[in-house]
């Protein structure tokens, strides 16, 4: 009789050619699922990041242009009270010296009728700057409702970009579930 030996075979080895087949196939299983995905839905996904970024961008440039107008109509405003202002001071300034100078020249003659000059004077200065606190507070109101219509609008907006966003996120975690799933079902199963 002879002595043949068989040959030892390493159990490690085996298992190692095992798992190395093994995450072989989960490689391939794990393409041939991202390539599904690709297929089923890629062109959607791509259409949704895209309009995502053009409504990023069309909001960042209207968000840009209402600052832009914004600060112009502040400007325009601010400009229009300035010139009201300095014409109500020339106004001002006119009818003082066009009232003292009456007041010098018939101070000598008519006491009591400086006293009703200077009624009419201390009325018109106080209707001007009632007309012009009138006009301030309109100004104020005008641009308070402003500053809220913008800040609407921009809540507003805000508020759509995070729909936008939250339901890319539900779609992102209807996806992984699918990718789940698919791992499950193809998943050999033990005993098998």
């Amino acid at each position: 009789m002879r002595n043949e030996r068989t040959p030892m075979v390493d159990p490690t080895s085996a298992d190692n050619v095992q798992n190395g087949v093994d995450r072989r196939a989960d490689e391939k299983t794990a393409d041939n699922l991202s390539q599904i995905q690709e297929i089923l839905f890629g062109r959607d996904r791509r259409d949704i990041d895209r309009r995502l970024e053009d409504l990023d961008e069309v909001l960042r440039a209207q968000i840009k242009e209402l600052r832009g107008s914004t600060r112009k109509q502040v400007s325009v405003l601010e400009e229009q009270v300035n010139t009201r202002a300095t014409a109500l001071d020339q106004r001002v300034d006119t009818e003082v010296q066009d009232r003292a100078e009456e007041f010098a020249k018939l101070s000598t003659e008519m006491g009591q009728t400086f006293e009703q000059l200077e009624g009419r004077f201390d009325d018109r200065i106080d209707r001007l700057a009632e007309q012009l606190r009138e006009e301030l507070t309109s100004l104020r109101e005008h641009l308070d409702e402003r500053a809220s219509e913008l800040s609407a609008q921009l809540e507003s907006t805000h508020d759509r970009l995070e729909n936008a966003k939250l339901d890319r996120i539900a779609i992102a975690g209807a996806f992984r579930q699918m990718a789940d799933s698919f791992d499950d079902d193809s998943t050999p199963e033990s005993g098998s």
